[in-house]
């Protein structure tokens, strides 16, 4: 059965910086565990050879975490390609994480232009949403992941549709920690609208956020 539900945005009420900061270490976070598991997993594996592959694979998902890490972490221009941004945070995102045998990430990222500061709210919103795709989704058993941008008028629009399992109402929550509601409250303070569709035949996300159209306007004409 098809489930269609809007976010969760049971968070503190956090100014914005403060929300973003609390983002931030909880990215950090998962990312310092991954890392560590990577390297238990190399200090058990038996073999010269198997070694050396997993350490070079637990370097590359490093690399991996820190392109990611100063995507989000750099000031954003006054008006940014979301587009190119979400092409290399994808890029980074699959880099730093171990996917099933046979699973692949579809992109249609077209060149868009928004303002800087709902760029990076999209991007943080991506990050969480990609990377939650991935671990439950192709980590488990391979599949397909879709990431697509569009524009409507001063709304931009990012959808992400997996061909996985699901999301099990009773496991809804399991292992995202406080990401879950923090993407819905910063989609909610800036207007926005976030919508997911789960079912046995995989889990589809929408998201919608307004723009600054003026801003972009105003910059063509200086360009």
């Amino acid at each position: 059965m098809t489930r269609i539900e809007q976010w969760d945005r049971a968070v503190p009420a956090f100014s914005d910086d403060r929300l973003l900061l609390v983002e931030t270490e909880h990215r950090v976070a998962n990312e310092i565990s991954a890392a560590l598991a990577a390297m238990h997993l190399v200090r058990s594996a038996k073999g010269v050879n198997s070694k050396r592959r997993m350490l070079d694979e637990a370097v590359e998902r490093l690399e991996g975490f820190a392109v990611v890490h100063r995507l989000l972490s750099v000031k954003p221009a006054q008006i940014v390609d979301v587009g190119r941004d979400l092409e290399s945070l994808c890029t980074a995102l699959a880099r730093s994480r171990y996917s099933a045998s046979g699973s692949r990430m579809d992109l249609d990222l077209p060149s868009i232009r928004i303002d800087g500061a709902t760029g990076r709210r999209l991007m943080v919103v991506a990050s969480e949403l990609i990377t939650n795709s991935i671990r439950y989704a192709l980590e488990a058993q391979g599949g397909v992941l879709t990431v697509s941008l569009s524009v409507t008028g001063s709304n931009v629009y990012l959808k992400i549709a997996d061909d996985g399992p699901g999301i099990d109402p009773s496991s809804a929550a399991k292992g995202t920690g406080i990401g879950t509601p923090l993407v819905g409250e910063l989609v909610h303070r800036a207007g926005g609208r976030l919508l997911r569709q789960t079912g046995p035949d995989g889990t589809r996300i929408q998201v919608g956020l307004p723009f600054d159209a003026a801003l972009v306007g105003r910059a063509r004409q200086k360009g």
